[in-house]
């Protein structure tokens, strides 16, 4: 039996890509690559990167399959695009998690799942046909009754790469895939304006969107500007997927 085994789900194009979606799943792809090689230095015993286009089977589908044809004691499951700042540190608590016993999980954040360690896999024989990993954390807890804590109040394991702004946010690091010529110099001149508003007392800040309370908190603290917020929640979505009553 494997002790701990890591699922990597990384989703490419569905046909031919624009230069701006191939940029992003090009940097999917080395964030997923860097995972492979920092979860097994952090101690799991095999990862497995899933790559492809969108089919037919859902989240759930497929990682149920993926436990029961390997068994391992424990696993993590996380899109190509999660935590890409995540250290060795972080990676180990996610390790640790899954070789865990008894019905116990972790997630990045509980509410909104990107990362999952699940102990005693073979609970997911049950796993019903979710439609995305947000919903993991809340079947585990309510239908197969885990005690499931996150990392929530840590800022690394929250930080997801889901489109090519959250890539440009991430910086230039040397792994990375540079981004194309002429697409991010509008990009980088509005968020300039952005950081001379929110350095500005007399200024206020609008921020829309999704947005935790702890995020808003943290506005709060950093800016000078008045800083107000208007929070969308995924346009309920959460609810359909499950995630509540």
């Amino acid at each position: 039996m494997i002790d701990v085994a890591v699922l990597i789900l990384h989703p490419t194009p569905a046909g031919r890509a624009g230069t701006i979606e191939a940029w992003v799943t090009a940097g999917r792809a080395a964030i997923a690559e860097r995972h492979r090689v920092g979860f097994l230095e952090a101690g799991a015993n095999e990862v497995t990167v899933v790559s492809g286009p969108p089919d037919r089977a859902s989240f759930g589908e497929r990682l149920r399959g993926f436990v029961t044809a390997r068994r391992p004691r424990g696993v993590v499951v996380l899109g190509s695009g999660a935590m890409p700042l995540a250290t060795r540190s972080d990676r180990r608590a996610f390790v640790e998690a899954a070789a865990a016993s008894g019905r116990n999980a972790l997630a990045n954040n509980r509410f909104s799942a990107d990362v999952v360690a699940i102990a005693t896999a073979a609970t997911l024989d049950e796993l019903p046909d979710l439609a995305t990993d947000n919903a993991l954390p809340r079947w585990l807890a309510d239908v197969a009754r885990y005690e499931v804590s996150d990392l929530r109040r840590r800022w690394r394991p929250g930080f997801d790469i889901d489109g090519p702004l959250d890539l440009l946010l991430l910086g230039p690091r040397g792994w990375l895939p540079a981004p194309p010529d002429g697409i991010v110099d509008g990009v980088a001149e509005r968020l300039a304006m952005v950081r001379a508003v929110a350095r500005d007392t007399r200024a206020e800040l609008v921020v829309t969107g999704r947005l935790s309370a702890v995020g808003l908190a943290w506005l709060e603290r950093a800016t000078a500007s008045r800083t107000r917020a208007l929070i969308e929640e995924r346009g309920f979505r959460t609810r359909r997927d499950g995630q509540r009553p």
